[in-house]
Order: structure tokens, then C-alpha cells, then sequence
């Protein structure tokens, strides 16, 4: 089987070319990691890699999760400004 270069599921990534992957620094892909968000392919090793896709996947889960907390706080401010 080849691996297609093109193919995120297929590209592998070390920390920093997954932080650079994400736009976030090495120390969130570590925090990831340690709460299991991402898993390395090969565990265990001194130097995780990363799948690709994993980690774009990641990323957009929480920036979508950090998006929903600022509406949810944007709809809290709204109602208690109607309120007063």
C-alpha cells in the first residue's frame, strides 16, 4: 500500500509540524494529547506523530466548542440587559 502525501489521513506529523498544522503552539498539542483528544499512531515512542487528519480534527472541535461558550455568554449578557 502507498501513502498519498496529499491524503490527510495518511500524512504524519510530529508535535510541532501538528502545531503548525493547527495554528496553535506545541504545548496545546501536548494538552491535547494528555487529555486523550489526540492519539499518537505510535504511543509509547519518544516522539509522538500525529495523524494529520486527526489533528485538523481536533482543532476544529475545539474551536467550534469555544465559539459556542462565547455565544452562550454573548445570549447570557442579552438576557440580562432585557431583564433590567
Amino acid at each position: 500500500m502507498t501513502t498519498d502525501p496529499d491524503d490527510p489521513a495518511e500524512v504524519l506529523l510530529t508535535t510541532e509540524q501538528a502545531a503548525a498544522a493547527a495554528h496553535v503552539s506545541a504545548a496545546v498539542i501536548r494538552r491535547w494529547a494528555a487529555r486523550k483528544l489526540l492519539i499518537p499512531v505510535n504511543p509509547g515512542e519518544p516522539r509522538p506523530l500525529y495523524r494529520e487528519l486527526d489533528v485538523l480534527r481536533v482543532e476544529a472541535m475545539t474551536r467550534r466548542e469555544k465559539r459556542a461558550a462565547q455565544l452562550a455568554a454573548e445570549a447570557a449578557e442579552w438576557a440580562a440587559r432585557e431583564s433590567a
